[in-house]
């Protein structure tokens, strides 16, 4: 999960003072440029010195963050965007192949990450999910194998490691097949539903 770790790294060092000003009720911050526009409040950050603005933090009529925008990479392009609602952080979407759109969501609660989501290939379809249990562990990964825009595969995990996987075959939206998998991720039993009336009629173990 390579992706999720570049938002969380970004998320915390890029944004360090984040953890004391939000909710920000008026702004106060000797790090940053403050501009006042016509219905929100942008403060600008140069985090390597260059010269450039680098983050730009967005905050409602009340002085709480509602986005940064942030160029991780100094190249003068925005590439991650955070999202807050009511001072909450909700979601980050990132763009990791510098194409200028978003291939990357993650869904926090509570300051944690629950749910990623992927484009891979940049074709707009959101192809990979993963979501997190409250351990922060993968707990299921649904994604498109054959990019016509519908999941077709699911991994089942329990404390990180794969037990199960479930496939849709002929792209009906129905599950069709199932593998179980014992604690060396050796296929054990393997269950197929021929005729695709969503019941498995061949068994082999």
């Amino acid at each position: 999960m390579k992706k999720t770790l570049i938002c969380v790294v970004i998320l915390c060092a890029l944004w360090p003072y984040m953890a004391y000003s939000y909710p920000w009720r008026g702004v106060q911050c000797g790090r940053c440029h403050v501009k006042i526009l016509t219905e929100k409040t942008v403060l600008d950050k140069d985090v390597n010195k260059d010269g450039k603005v680098d983050q730009w933090g967005y905050l409602d009529k009340n002085g709480t963050f509602n986005k940064v925008e942030i160029d991780s990479n100094f190249d003068g392009k925005v590439d991650t965007w955070i999202y807050f609602e009511k001072g909450h952080l909700v979601r980050v979407e990132s763009d990791t192949n510098n194409d200028g759109k978003s291939d990357t969501w993650n869904f926090y609660k509570n300051l944690k990450l629950k749910r990623q989501e992927q484009d891979r290939d940049g074709d707009g379809l959101r192809e990979l999910t993963i979501l997190l249990d409250t351990e922060g562990e993968k707990e299921k990964v649904e994604f498109d194998s054959n990019g016509d825009g519908k999941m077709d595969t699911f991994n089942f995990y329990k404390k990180g490691k794969l037990i199960r996987q479930e496939q849709d075959r002929n792209g009906d939206g129905k599950v069709d097949a199932w593998l179980w998998l014992d604690k060396q991720g050796k296929i054990v039993k393997i269950e197929i539903d021929t005729d695709f009336d969503g019941k498995p009629d061949v068994t082999k173990e």
